[in-house]
């Protein structure tokens, strides 16, 4: 898995969103409790603009690491990426 990550985090400086999404998702089956890599698939889904998908990745982190060292950066960078509630 450490080699995928670092694949995937590789692709994603390339600005390859969708092939890092594909092998951080890869690694997520493997270590389902890597909250480092659902860290940066959840970035991938600012990128995106999907809030949904990346309130959930934010979400999953926080159940298995509530201490998460980026946890508060996500959660504020959806925030205000999202834009105020309708």
């Amino acid at each position: 898995p450490t080699l995928m990550t670092r694949y995937g985090t590789f692709l994603f400086d390339l600005g390859k969103y969708a092939e890092a999404r594909a092998w951080f998702e890869k690694v997520i089956t493997i270590e389902p409790k890597n909250t480092d890599v659902r860290a940066a698939l959840a970035v991938i889904h600012l990128q995106d603009r999907d809030f949904q998908a990346a309130e959930e990745v934010v979400k999953q982190i926080e159940q298995i690491d509530p201490k998460h060292a980026g946890l508060d950066r996500l959660k504020k960078r959806l925030a205000v990426e999202r834009g105020p509630a309708k």
